[in-house]
């Protein structure tokens, strides 16, 4: 490629074109855009990195070098030295017989900015979320996909249930892991919210993966997010495990049943109510049966039961079992079946065994514990019971058999590799049991095991229950500690020789002591999270209530004490502070809020600290003089440059200070503000403070979280008793002066009392020409006192908002014609004469149109005025969305409600001038 002819049209592009040398770096060639962007006319000839990044040798990230072999690159950079983000598109050329790069550089910077945000208001949403143990996934609607937070939490669940092995993850596709039942409900649940729903949930099943897995119970909910002209973008979604609930649920309704229809097998089933003592139903073919519930107790029920058992031993043990305070004491202690077995005496005399189960649950509706209780002949299987398939056992160490009357123990079967030799021989039990004591269980358990193994020990067991089972640990060769098994029962009818099959269970136990654990530390997640959200709740609702009820009964007060001047103002001003009060905690709540999202911006403007102080000390002197306090304001420099800064921050930082250390500060104390500010080079202050107290001061332990959210120090034993807050104030004050690159240090000991310094940057009004206007036209507008004329239109829908306002706006000499809503404001605007509203007042939220389409509507009107009347919003809603959304509807102020009368007034007076 040539350059005659390519210069020309290169020129007229706005992105940044360099053409350099391969060899040298040497600049063939820069376009205009670049040229603009270097300030200078002609930087031909020179090497890029000097000109680019202003060093020396070749940049890190230059795609010239990137090119030995390659014709074409694209990627992006990072510039540090201006912290600047190019999108970089490069090719080989030919340029005057130069072998040539041509490099494209398009500014990314603030799209960089945006995705950074974005990820890290995302990333709080899924930690705080992941805290509370659910399971977070976004849904996008424009491509129907499904993607998984990426955080621990979120992903093992998500892959347990099979999310995760899905590539294409629709919801069409994720509905094939639910149950067939639960399909239809989870397809609506993402129907509703590509309808434009803002919300919708569901409850489902997800099937079992593998054969070892349970299902599990979801609760799904999605919450819509949307742009700025209210079109779903995107949905967030939470999952919350409720498969115990469900299980519980179910487990009741199963145990119900089992009263309607009897099991075919079973001698007799019956429902028990034990809280009431109440036998509800019985079912059986044998009347003999269904006499033991006859007189309609579940005392009596278990009485009978118990007493036809024909042996004497077992009959006694079990009296102790059946009973109903015994079985409402298990069920307190986590047990929900008591199963037993026992001889019954039949009416031909022969001995029937019998197994009798009761089943437990709490019942969902009433509270009360009931049971289902059912008896099963298990005759047969006691008969049969020596050819059970013990011996099946996949893992088990070793089986045997102990003869009782011959006191030896004969090894039948191991599935270890040692010596053999010992294989069929009988031993002498009691000894072979001592030596496994000795050197084969774990120190610990030795008394534990003896008790259960010793031949005699045995012996009396097995005459009683048939079999035994006991688990006791052991040392491997590595010394690693291993859990055993040990079960026994009689070879045969004879009842001359015992079976005992050993096995290891070490991977279950440990498997299920992680699962324990897994469930202990999720509820133990929850219950901190219910705990935080309880105490926030409470906090706020005592914070809130205490306001009002100051209001309501200040109010009632001010009514009767209407020709009371003096009574009267007093009434008026505790309105007015308890409203004030209500307004600033309204405002903590929104301010972390936004904090959070990373939705808060700063309006600086010129702020004199002769404004400053007036404001700290009509707050900071009446609060010390109404407790008993000493107050101290001093500043260390009163040469210092003029701040440009969002004075709503700054005062919310210093007065959530001094309210804090007058608060926690005892009658007879000091509390001083002292300024240390100072001019710095480059046109700029350094505004600083400090706080200092001489109150009940802080613990370092407290001092470590004190600027986390909903933090406050309830155990120090100095603080004063009824004192509460939502604490959130220092964590906003911690996030503002970071906001403002700025830094906070404190000092304090219980006791001792407490100093905060803060210190942020910012630029000084008085040197720096941006502002120096701003400044004059600050000072001049306090001077004005100067009334205005003419009238505008005010829309308010509220009828109390209205009277204020055209208060307020008489006050200042205007006349106002009023709408109820925002058809009758366009309405009255274009029915009016030309020029005849100065302005027009107009709030947000109305019936019939809102304040954002009655602009609109305005603004679109055919006449002259209408396109540059001034319309200012007035509204209640503070977030910056809604002030965006205004100038985007053609709104040219914002006025935040309660409004501020001097505020209205400068705005007015500025707009009906232009």
């Amino acid at each position: 490629m040539e350059a005659d002819g390519k210069e020309n049209l290169l020129d007229y592009m706005d992105t940044v074109v360099y053409v350099v040398d391969r060899q040298d770096y040497e600049l063939l060639y820069a376009n205009r855009a670049a040229l603009k962007c270097r300030g200078c006319a002609d930087d031909a000839g020179k090497k890029c990195y000097q000109l680019i990044s202003s060093q020396q040798i070749p940049c890190e990230w230059c795609p010239v070098s990137k090119l030995p072999d390659e014709d074409d690159y694209q990627g992006e950079s990072y510039i540090r030295e201006t912290d600047r983000w190019n999108r970089v598109r490069c090719h080989r050329i030919s340029w005057d017989g130069h072998d040539a790069v041509i490099v494209y550089l398009t500014d990314i910077t603030e799209q960089k900015k945006r995705e950074d945000s974005l990820q890290k208001a995302q990333k709080i949403y899924e930690n705080a979320a992941e805290g509370a143990g659910l399971t977070i996934w976004t849904y996008n609607l424009q491509t129907k996909q499904i993607t998984i937070a990426d955080n621990a939490y979120s992903r093992f669940n998500a892959l347990n249930r099979g999310i995760l092995q899905i590539e294409n993850r629709t919801p069409q596709e994720v509905s094939r892991l639910l149950e067939e039942k639960d399909t239809g409900s989870f397809l609506e649940m993402y129907r509703r919210i590509d309808a434009g729903e803002p919300s919708a949930c569901c409850e489902v099943w997800f099937r079992a993966r593998q054969e070892h897995n349970e299902p599990h119970c979801e609760r799904m909910s999605m919450t819509s997010v949307y742009d700025s002209e209210g079109k779903t973008v995107l949905a967030y979604g939470i999952t919350q495990d409720i498969t115990a609930q469900k299980i519980e649920e179910e487990k009741y309704n199963r145990i119900y049943k089992q009263v309607a229809k009897a099991n075919p097998y079973s001698l007799g089933t019956f429902h028990l109510n034990l809280t009431r003592n109440l036998c509800i139903d019985g079912q059986s073919e044998r009347e003999a049966v269904l006499q033991q519930g006859a007189e309609g107790t579940a005392d009596h029920y278990l009485k009978k039961n118990v007493e036809i058992i024909s042996d004497a031993a077992v009959q006694k043990e079990y009296a102790q079992v059946f009973t109903r305070k015994n079985l409402l004491k298990e069920f307190r202690n986590g047990k929900t079946e008591i199963a037993a077995e026992y001889p019954v005496k039949a009416q031909d005399g022969r001995t029937v065994w019998v197994a009798g189960f009761i089943n437990m649950a709490q019942n969902p509706a009433s509270g009360d514990v009931e049971a289902v209780t059912y008896a099963l002949d298990i005759t047969r299987r006691k008969i049969e019971e020596n050819v059970v398939a013990r011996i099946a056992e996949e893992h088990y160490d070793h089986i045997s058999v102990i003869s009782p009357q011959r006191r030896t123990f004969t090894l039948i079967r191991t599935s270890g590799t040692g010596n053999t030799v010992m294989l069929m021989q009988e031993q002498d039990c009691d000894s072979v049991i001592r030596q496994i004591a000795e050197n084969y269980v774990f120190p610990d358990d030795c008394r534990y095991f003896r008790q259960h193994a010793e031949l005699d020990s045995l012996i009396r067991i097995m005459n009683v229950k048939n079999s035994s089972t006991f688990v006791f640990r052991s040392l491997d060769q590595e010394g690693n500690i291993r859990y055993k098994q040990v079960q026994y029962c009689w070879l045969d009818a004879s009842r001359t020789e015992i079976m005992e099959v050993q096995t290891d269970i070490t991977d279950a136990y440990r498997k299920q002591e992680q699962q324990l654990k897994k469930l202990s530390d999720a509820l133990q997640m929850a219950e901190q999270a219910n705990r935080a959200k309880t105490e926030f709740i409470s906090r706020i609702s005592h914070d809130i209530r205490t306001p009002i009820s100051a209001i309501t009964s200040m109010t009632g007060f001010a009514i009767q004490d209407i020709d009371h001047r003096e009574m009267l103002l007093n009434d008026l001003n505790k309105i007015r502070t308890s409203n004030t009060f209500l307004l600033s905690l309204i405002n903590d709540v929104l301010d972390i809020s936004r904090i959070d999202s990373g939705k808060v911006t700063l309006n600086p403007e010129p702020y004199p600290f002769e404004e400053h102080s007036a404001n700290i000390r009509n707050v900071l002197e009446p609060m010390c003089e109404e407790k008993g306090l000493h107050c101290v304001f001093e500043r260390r420099n009163a040469n210092c440059g003029v701040i440009v800064a969002d004075k709503v921050r700054i005062n919310q930082i210093t007065l959530n200070l001094l309210s804090n250390a007058v608060k926690y500060t005892p009658a007879g104390g000091t509390v001083s503000y002292i300024s240390d500010s100072e001019d710095l080079p480059d046109n700029k202050v350094r505004f600083g403070f400090e706080i200092r107290d001489t109150g009940i001061g802080m613990s370092p332990e407290f001092q470590k979280i004190m600027f986390e959210p909903f933090s406050q120090e309830y155990d120090n034993p100095m603080r004063p008793k009824g004192i509460s807050g939502t604490g959130l104030g220092l964590s906003i004050v911690h996030r503002m002066v970071e906001l403002m690159n700025g830094s906070m240090t404190v000092e304090s000991a219980p006791g001792k009392g407490t100093t905060i310094r803060c210190s942020i940057v910012f630029p000084d009004a008085t040197r720096d020409p941006k502002y120096r206007n701003r400044l004059e036209d600050g000072e001049a507008a306090k001077e004005d006192t100067e009334q205005l004329s003419g009238k505008v239109l005010l829309a308010e829908d509220n009828e109390i908002n209205m009277e204020i306002a055209i208060r307020i706006i008489e006050s200042y000499g205007l006349t106002a014609d009023t709408a109820v809503n925002g058809q009758e404001a366009v309405e009255r605007f274009e029915k009016s004469a030309q020029g005849e509203y100065a302005a027009v007042l107009m709030d947000i939220q109305m019936p019939v149109m809102n304040g954002y389409d009655a602009t609109m509507q305005i603004r679109k009107l055919k006449r002259a005025d209408a396109k540059n009347v001034p319309i200012i919003a007035m509204t209640a809603d503070a977030f910056n969305e809604a002030r965006q959304k205004g100038i985007r509807a053609g709104m040219d102020e914002f006025v935040v409600k309660p409004i501020e009368p001097q505020k209205l007034k400068g705005i007015l007076k500025a707009a009906i001038k232009k």
